[in-house]
């Protein structure tokens, strides 16, 4: 009978061993992910930075008179003129927010455009980006 107990006990502290075991096993895989999800959001916020910081340091660039080489610039929207291939040729450039993204948690998640000349509107990459609110709640565009 003293056999018996032992072998029952042996099982049952095995098996919480085992749980615990998987259990840290699925927390350190979630853990890994949300770090992986993270660093892609890092990432894809680099290149919107990256790819504005480059066509916003080209605003005027070649344009005769710079009082006019931005058209447009308002809460949602920015167009301006410059040379941005270095052809001789006026180029405009044109950013702008696209209308918030349904289905998704957050409700302030947009998509970034960007037109080039009379090209089609094309997504930042397929990145989007939301609304940034101060710290009394209000939104920031």
């Amino acid at each position: 009978m003293s056999v018996m107990l032992d072998l029952i006990g042996s099982v049952v502290v095995a098996s919480y061993v085992i749980l615990m075991g998987l259990r840290l096993n699925a927390t350190i895989a979630g853990s890994a992910d949300a770090s992986m999800a993270n660093l892609n959001v890092q990432e894809s916020m680099a290149d919107i930075v990256r790819s504005l910081e480059y066509a916003f340091r080209k605003v005027g660039y070649m344009v005769a008179d710079p009082s006019k080489c931005i058209a447009v610039a308002d809460t949602g929207r920015v167009k301006f003129y410059a040379d941005m291939d270095r052809s001789g040729t006026i180029d405009s450039v044109e950013w702008f927010i696209g209308p918030p993204l349904t289905g998704l948690p957050n409700p302030n998640v947009r998509t970034l455009f960007r037109k080039y000349n009379e090209e089609d509107a094309g997504g930042a990459g397929g990145l989007g980006v939301t609304a940034r609110t101060s710290i009394e709640g209000e939104k920031i565009m």
